[in-house]
């Protein structure tokens, strides 16, 4: 069957939790639009619930899986990535954003909070990550009403800015006569958007725009599109930009031929002078099996719409047998909290959400809200502490394993530098540097041997094994750790109100200043023996790793900067982490041996908000707990490859899983798709097949990609039926039909977020 979706479906469902608040007003139903506009699709030969182009790994168990699972049920999201559409990037982040308010559920509602995850909805414009998924989370104030079955629906939202210095709001109206389906993925609709610091000022908005489906021209169907932000006739002050975005995609009704226009302008002045203004056009024509486009006045590149490769941004677990075979595997990531000046914030594994603005002191009371039910939630104290105490659990890997991979080091010896470092196969080398101006590796010729003495220790950072990994000099293996973070509730205390912690090697000074956190001088000097060790305790009162400079609680410093520091420039400028500390030196007999313990603890701190540790403990000392990522070596294979492509086969990734659609660690890279020499997209290295076992233990879970991205492969001559004359002859939309949307001034709501991530809260 051909995959026509050009609407993207999201990763979360609208629903209720518990039923309440949900469904229509009455017997009034709501409409709802698309989550995302494109231009092209593929024939992948798949519908949205089952698996893309067959691509199950061999072997898989699915089939035993009960008709109505997880597995088979949960969409599958598919769409066609081109350079083309990256001028689409701001209306699809508003209607990806726009779908986890729920609007068509809470039609007629009344005005209601939505805690939005920008992070769920953005793919291929930054890395995948190597876990650590911090929710990118901002609370939209919406509203949705519809008069009757017969009438429009209209849609506003209220989308504040991330900048709390200059408070800025997004006003956007959404009006939807006709909803989104299969045979009109668009359906029809409209949205007016505009950036202003408050309504009254929305008539000279910096940023504006609209999306409109086109009105039926014969059996055609499509949309326009066109934003305005800044003015390319004035030259720019340094750190501003101006941009024109204009679009109009036409098609046949069965969307299986059609042509695109869509053109760009900029205009900025990043510190490097006024760029001018720079164009960039592209036409597009296509049919049934190609796609022919065309960049500015370069030679047209022919694509087929029926050869691709599949990326994944998002896969979902399920259980791979037992009582809950084929069904998701659920996570508690987090709930909402009140603080006691009415503010709404979310607490999760990896810390404390606030709006923009909102801060909270250790010590402070707040409340966590409980959706459906009478009286007050929970009260909690916040508990702040300047770093985090970090669990390592090794695994390791041979150098006959790794050979040729990548790393990550730095160099500290001279003048500082980042290399790239590989093992090949009687040594290490450095392979390329990086270049602080162009931000590119810079490949060194001939490579450099990195002389290690005996017993000697280099850390590394690798993208494909999720973080720090260890090499000691004369060792056959390397080693990676996964992580979990300590709170005052860990077992690790086990009755005991402090924990005393041992190290060696890199043991982050304290007090340490501006000036040698940006020169990179953090650490004390190496222990000089086993038998002399630094010893640190750490509180569970307060949670920060205190130095016992002579061992007797004499003479105690906090670890880590001194008060106020911040740290601007240099590697520590995201934070720092010590060397392995371990509770108890049994069986140490040198200083480089906390390297290759099975478990031991390291210390994060910094001036970043994530460098801190951020907990909710109540009355009686019981800290708020969640579910820890899942975290599991996985050995990739040709066999479970979704493209077939060997070029990953036998080499170790960490995972990190944190609920449906959230699956870190696969490596990625940036690549230049537009051909202007710079690179414009993130790609993950390989794609997993679905069905792909895989856990702690190889066996307890299936993976099954929900997000998937698909890159058609060039097909030279192949596009002789195709001409851009149409392309080249629609009009681009000026902006005059524009109407500034008619949100209003954003109301006021009281209570929690009636919608969390698309999902509207009932009775929890």
């Amino acid at each position: 069957m051909r995959r026509k979706l050009i609407v993207a479906i999201p990763l979360l469902p609208l629903a209720a939790c518990g039923g309440g608040g949900a469904g229509t007003s009455g017997s009034i139903s709501g409409l709802e639009g698309p989550s995302e506009i494109s231009v092209l699709t593929a024939d992948t030969g798949s519908s949205s619930s089952a698996t893309a182009g067959g691509t199950v790994a061999p072997g898989a168990g699915v089939g035993d899986f009960p008709v109505g699972a997880d597995y088979f049920t949960d969409e599958q999201n598919e769409y066609v990535y081109d350079p083309s559409m990256e001028a689409l990037g701001t209306i699809n982040l508003i209607l990806g954003m726009a779908r986890q308010t729920a609007y068509p559920v809470m039609v007629n509602q009344g005005a209601y909070l939505a805690q939005i995850d920008q992070s769920l909805i953005e793919t291929g414009g930054g890395g995948n990550g190597q876990g650590g998924s911090t929710p990118e989370l901002q609370m939209w104030t919406a509203r949705s009403t519809r008069a009757t079955n017969d009438s429009p629906q209209y849609a506003y939202f209220w989308v504040p800015g991330d900048d709390p210095g200059t408070p800025e709001t997004i006003f956007a109206q959404m009006s939807i006569y006709e909803g989104a389906s299969v045979s009109n993925p668009f359906g029809d609709f409209g949205v007016n958007f505009a950036r202003a610091a408050d309504y009254a000022s929305i008539g000279s908005a910096e940023l504006w725009g609209q999306l409109l489906t086109l009105d039926s021209v014969g059996t055609d169907i499509g949309f326009s599109f066109y934003e305005s932000k800044g003015d390319l006739g004035v030259v720019p002050s340094v750190g501003d930009e101006a941009t024109l975005t204009q679009a109009v995609v036409q098609m046949a009704e069965d969307q299986a031929a059609g042509s695109a226009r869509v053109s760009r302008q900029d205009r900025y002045d990043f510190g490097g002078g006024d760029t001018g203004v720079i164009t960039q056009d592209y036409t597009l024509a296509y049919d049934d099996t190609h796609v022919l486009r065309q960049k500015d006045a370069e030679t047209p590149v022919c694509l087929s719409r029926t050869e691709f490769n599949q990326s994944v941004w998002g896969y979902t677990l399920y259980n791979a047998s037992g009582p809950d075979a084929g069904e998701r595997v659920e996570m508690n990531g987090g709930f909402n909290f009140v603080t006691d000046g009415g503010e709404y914030g979310w607490m999760s594994y990896w810390g404390m959400w606030l709006p923009p603005g909102v801060t909270v002191d250790n010590g402070d009371t707040v409340t966590k809200v409980n959706y459906g039910s009478s009286g007050s939630g929970t009260e909690y104290t916040v508990a702040q502490a300047p770093g985090r105490l970090i669990r390592y659990t090794q695994d390791t890997l041979t150098l006959a394993e790794i050979t040729g991979d990548l790393f990550e080091w730095w160099d500290f010896s001279g003048t500082p530098a980042y290399y790239r470092v590989s093992y090949n196969g009687s040594g290490w080398f450095k392979t390329a540097v990086l270049n602080d101006s162009t931000g590119d590796w810079d490949a060194l010729s001939p490579t450099q041997a990195l002389v290690l003495s005996s017993g000697e220790w280099l850390g590394m950072w690798s993208n494909t094994l999720g973080g720090s990994v260890n090499y000691v000099e004369g060792e056959s293996t390397i080693s990676y750790s996964s992580e979990e973070i300590v709170s005052g509730g860990d077992s690790l205390f086990d009755g005991a109100t402090s924990l005393t912690l041992y190290g060696f090697t890199e043991m982050l000074a304290s007090e340490i200043s501006q000036v040698n956190a940006e020169a990179g001088s953090i650490y004390m000097a190496n222990a000089p023996d086993a038998g002399t060790p630094y010893e640190f305790t750490f509180d569970q009162a307060d949670l920060t790793l205190i130095h016992d400079v002579n061992g007797d609680g004499s003479v105690e410093t906090v670890v880590g900067l001194d008060t106020g520091v911040e740290v601007t420039s240099g590697p520590f400028s995201w934070g720092m982490r010590s060397g392995p500390m371990v509770t108890d030196l049994t069986g140490v007999s040198n200083i480089w041996d906390l390297w290759s313990a099975s478990e031991y603890y390291v210390y994060e701190t910094g001036h970043n908000p994530w460098n801190k540790f951020q907990a909710l403990v109540t009355s009686g000392g019981d800290y708020a707990e969640f579910d820890a990522p899942i975290q599991f070596s996985y050995l990739h294979t040709t066999a479970a490859d979704r493209n077939d492509d060997p070029t990953f086969d036998g080499k170790t990734v960490l995972l990190q899983y944190e609920g449906a659609g959230t699956l870190w660690g696969i490596p990625d890279e940036q690549v230049d798709l537009d051909g202007d020499g710079n690179s414009d997209h993130y790609k993950p290295l390989f794609a997993i097949a679905d069905g792909t076992l895989m856990g702690p233990t190889g066996v307890e879970y299936v993976a099954k990609a929900v997000d998937v991205e698909l890159s058609l492969a060039e097909a030279p001559g192949e596009c002789g039926a195709l001409s851009l004359t149409t392309a080249s002859g629609l009009t681009l939309p000026d902006g005059s039909t524009f109407v500034t949307p008619g949100n209003g001034v954003k109301p006021v709501v009281a209570g929690p977020p009636s919608v969390i991530a698309g999902v509207v809260q009932g009775s929890n």
